[in-house]
């Protein structure tokens, strides 16, 4: 028996159906993981997925990492696994710290790595490289009209950092011609912008730009219309995704298209063509599109999705929530969530849609979707009470005892604590720990345990 469960062969085929987020490296393939650690990932996994799913799930814990203060938490991101946050703390002086903590140990949450900038901090994103050791954070920011791009490497050993440097540097006078930056996204040493033609845009305005944070080879891509400009970017290994939304009173319509990345980007640094230019020059050329797609409801809704992707080596897949807007006329007995699986194999696109009734739906933007979609948090404000409570989610799954999808109350707008959901200034939620990080307009920040 013992050697039947420590069995590679064994585990890799029991979780390659596993349909709960795992607490495994972010893009690894379960064959180059040890049996040992997919036999513990899969019984912690199950425990915590039967705690989430409990209706009268009671919190374990809630700690303070940052007290009151003059700046206060602006934006957040958990690195996949909630051992890794990172915090933009905007001052009154228009100044913006970035942070990253150290949350592993209940016992020691530390800031690892600090810097500042002039400005706010529009957009972050970060990628944590296991096998390297080491966490990309990317932050675009800007200062009165002007933007900039900066991308910084944390280096790790353990729980704590060896140092960091800055790796990519885009200054406003490089960045204003291609317009205004609307989305940016890392994955391993692949950082794809999109920029938005500005009102009083030129030829040139209007663009992805791809850039290898090694080789700095950038290539700035041309689409045929504008309107991924406004949509969600997602960046895979090979390929990137944009999906973007239109809405009528009556109707609503989700376009997905999967780009590839152009070849010179994913060269080996090494190997670098003298053809392929780098940063702060770039190669011009069409949009690489592989395959696109639409997806319509009769319903007017809002789709929100998570900043961050599931991949494995064949497959690249999001999820995209859409909900109605609340309004007092609306019909609370017949309230639902669409949520669309989208995957994407290299060459084919598939929608797979799951509608889950529901009465207490998200308020507008306040709703925080985990990278696989199987679970996810949101605020919801009762119109006819007023008062708001703190919700989640968690899909169906068919492993274990088979559970259908379920929405429950997971804080109440009276919670006990120093603080109510009404006073949520900012969140974040980690699918795989289940833990939540909450901003507080007085500065403070809380780190919550499920």
């Amino acid at each position: 028996m013992h050697a039947l469960a420590s069995s590679d062969y064994l585990w890799r085929t029991l979780l390659s159906d596993w349909d709960i987020p795992l607490d495994i490296p972010l893009n690894s393939s379960l064959a180059s993981l040890p049996s040992n650690l997919l036999r513990l990932a899969a019984v912690k996994s199950l425990k915590l997925d039967n705690r989430w799913r409990n209706p009268r799930l009671e919190m374990r814990l809630a700690q303070r990492i940052i007290s009151q203060n003059s700046s206060f938490v602006d934006g957040m991101r958990f690195l996949p696994g909630g051992r890794w946050l990172v915090t933009l703390q905007y001052e009154q002086t228009s100044r913006t710290h970035i942070t990253l903590w150290s949350i592993a140990d209940l016992n020691d949450h530390r800031s690892i790595f600090r810097v500042t900038v002039i400005g706010r901090v529009r957009i972050l994103h970060a990628h944590h490289h296991h096998e390297l050791e080491q966490i990309t954070i990317g932050i675009a920011f800007a200062r009165g009209p002007t933007e900039s791009i900066r991308v910084y490497n944390v280096f790790l050993r353990g729980d704590s950092s060896t140092g960091h440097s800055l790796v990519f540097e885009a200054m406003p006078v490089e960045l204003y011609p291609m317009g205004r930056i609307a989305g940016m996204k890392i994955n391993g040493e692949i950082m794809v912008a999109v920029f938005a033609p500005l009102p009083s845009s030129s030829e040139h305005e209007g663009q992805i730009v791809c850039v290898n944070l090694v080789s700095r080879a950038t290539a700035a891509l041309e689409c045929p219309e504008w309107s991924f400009a406004w949509g969600r970017l997602k960046v895979f290994r090979r390929c990137f995704a944009l999906t973007t939304s239109r809405y009528t009173p009556q109707h609503t319509t989700a376009y997905i298209s999967f780009y590839e990345l152009p070849p010179g980007i994913l060269d080996n640094p090494d190997r670098l063509s003298p053809s392929v230019p780098c940063w702060p020059e770039k190669l011009v050329i069409k949009s690489l599109l592989i395959a696109s797609t639409s997806w319509s409801s009769d319903d007017p809704l809002v789709f929100e999705s998570s900043d961050d992707v599931f991949t494995n080596n064949t497959a690249c897949s999001f999820t995209m929530f859409g909900y109605p807007t609340r309004t007092e006329r609306m019909d609370v007995q017949n309230l639902g969530i669409d949520i669309l699986s989208v995957s994407f194999d290299g060459s084919n696109i598939e929608c797979l849609l799951t509608v889950v009734a529901c009465r207490s739906i998200p308020t507008a933007g306040e709703i925080r979707v985990s990278s696989s979609g199987k679970r996810a948090v949101w605020l919801n404000l009762d119109l006819d009470t007023h008062e708001c409570t703190l919700m989640k989610f968690a899909l169906g799954r068919r492993i274990g005892s088979e559970s259908g999808s379920c929405v429950s109350l997971l804080m109440p707008s009276f919670s006990g604590l120093q603080f109510n959901p009404r006073d949520f200034h900012s969140f974040v939620f980690d699918e795989v720990s289940c833990k939540m990080a909450v901003g507080l307009p007085t500065g403070e920040l809380y780190i919550l345990h499920y």
